[in-house]
């Protein structure tokens, strides 16, 4: 069941073609500066689509080449655009950058290989969460949409079987092992699929032949 291509939603090539449309379209607001596309192109790089950074503004102002003041101007113009979602604004809390998959224009290729399904699976597990939690959990800003992106890769791995994918998240969500990374976020999850999956096939083996053995025995 499992399929290796874990990166294929967000491989190179659809990289490339984000890159490609948001450098070479003509509809860009007016108010877009070229710091704010060499940003919106570093975000892309880091694959910010389906999770958060917490690059500092130095640290995003040496790998562009600007100042730190030229930073803390663009973000939040990239904010009000939609293309950026900015989260963790309260005192002391660090700030965390993704793309606004929904809103920037040159994502339309992920859109597009977003399914129902992985829509659902997404939401399914939000609710999971909830269930979880002794008290209700605040999701920041742009968080379910974020999911979408890790759900469809998880589907991908599952070869598209939803009910496979729902049985692996539940038991992610339960083990000692992998539950703390799995309620954090699919992107998590996804970081530590290969061993958390073995566990699985294993698991559900031990399960299916202890079914085996009691129908033998009726």
């Amino acid at each position: 069941m499992l399929n290796e291509q874990t990166e294929s939603l967000l491989s190179n090539r659809i990289s490339i073609d984000i890159l490609q449309r948001l450098f070479f379209s003509e509809a860009k607001p007016s108010q877009i500066t070229t710091v704010d596309i060499a940003i919106a192109a570093y975000l892309v790089l880091r694959r910010c689509e389906d999770h958060e950074i917490f690059d500092s503004h130095a640290t995003i102002a040496a790998r562009i080449g600007t100042s730190v003041d030229t930073v803390k101007r663009s973000l939040p113009r990239l904010e009000r655009c939609g293309w950026i979602v900015v989260s963790g604004r309260g005192t002391g809390l660090t700030k965390g950058y993704s793309i606004d998959v929904e809103s920037f224009p040159a994502t339309q290729p992920l859109r597009d290989k977003i399914t129902p399904e992985a829509k659902k699976l997404a939401f399914e597990y939000m609710q999971a969460i909830q269930r979880l939690r002794k008290h209700p959990k605040t999701f920041r800003k742009n968080w379910l949409p974020r999911q979408h992106h890790s759900a469809q890769r998880i589907l991908n791995n599952c070869e598209g079987s939803y009910a496979v994918a729902c049985e692996v998240i539940s038991f992610a969500l339960k083990h000692d092992t992998f539950k703390k990374r799995a309620a954090g976020s699919l992107y998590h999850l996804l970081s530590t699929w290969k061993p958390m999956y073995k566990d699985y096939q294993e698991c559900k083996q031990k399960w299916e032949a202890q079914q085996s053995e009691q129908k033998g025995e009726a």
